[in-house]
């Protein structure tokens, strides 16, 4: 109405809900979706003319400076989960894991940080599992202090068993302090984790979650290659400053960056 352009950000949900995509596209300079799945979600939704339109621009978090040397070795590794207490996050197959390594003669320490409607039911589900003395809820940690776990190096893991999920920042920001990453192959999460990058798992599978904790905690050398791996995935696909130039330069209207971080839906790069 005022005639000003403007753009918008779709995450999944405003996919998935068909949230009148075409028409904003239409009338939008352009539409950021964050991940290529969500690109792929939204393709048969809206029609060509509005779906050249859209480009994929992922989310960005700062980078610190890498981390030094190999991280300590703890007579128990550290888990973290940092997510919400939500069904869909499927923090039960976590625990239902946890349980087959503790069979096996695997200790760790898993501590979930977040808070939600499933936190009594999970708590419940530590008790019947008699998990009490491997696994801690946190509680909402906040922001600056769960950076302070990974600056510290006080986790040697961190796991995302979600069912469904766009692409997770909480994987990025571990990842970007160089902490090795598992993660389901749902969503934008394949596209954060592949090519070794960390390690992905089938969503819904304990057995696969459990295979992968145990593979991961049982070598020092396989956790270096992650942390650095993916360490390295941040520097190139999420750093929140060269996601703000590439912004910027959409919204003046440039072309967009030839390294390759924005593409256009139908670009085949």
């Amino acid at each position: 109405m005022s005639g000003i352009p403007w753009s918008f950000t779709a995450h999944r949900y405003d996919v998935v809900l068909n949230n009148l995509l075409a028409e904003k596209l239409r009338s939008a300079r352009f539409g950021r979706f964050i991940a290529r799945e969500i690109l792929d979600l939204a393709r048969p939704l809206v029609a060509p003319d509005a779906i050249a339109r859209a480009v994929l621009i992922h989310m960005g978090v700062p980078l610190s400076p890498p981390p030094v040397g190999e991280s300590p070795a703890r007579a128990t590794p550290v888990v973290l989960c940092p997510a919400q207490l939500i069904p869909r996050k499927a923090h039960h197959h976590l625990l239902d894991a946890t349980a087959r390594l503790r069979a096996r003669g695997i200790g760790f320490e898993l501590w979930l940080a977040g808070d939600g409607p499933e936190g009594d039911a999970l708590g419940r589900r530590v008790d019947e599992l008699r998990l009490g003395d491997r696994v801690r809820q946190l509680g909402t940690v906040p922001h600056a202090e769960l950076l302070r776990l990974y600056r510290e190096r006080a986790v040697d893991c961190v796991v995302l068993p979600s069912l469904h999920e766009g692409i997770s920042v909480a994987l990025i920001e571990a990842m970007a302090h160089g902490v090795p990453a598992i993660g389901t192959r749902t969503g934008g999460i394949p596209e954060l984790l592949d090519d070794g990058a960390g390690v992905l798992v089938p969503p819904g599978d304990p057995g696969a979650l459990a295979d992968a904790l145990e593979l991961v905690l049982g070598s020092a050398t396989l956790r270096g290659e992650l942390a650095r791996a993916g360490r390295r995935r941040i520097e190139e696909e999420f750093d929140v400053m060269a996601i703000a130039r590439e912004l910027a330069r959409h919204f003046a209207g440039e072309p967009a960056d030839d390294r390759g971080r924005v593409r256009s839906f139908g670009d085949p790069r």
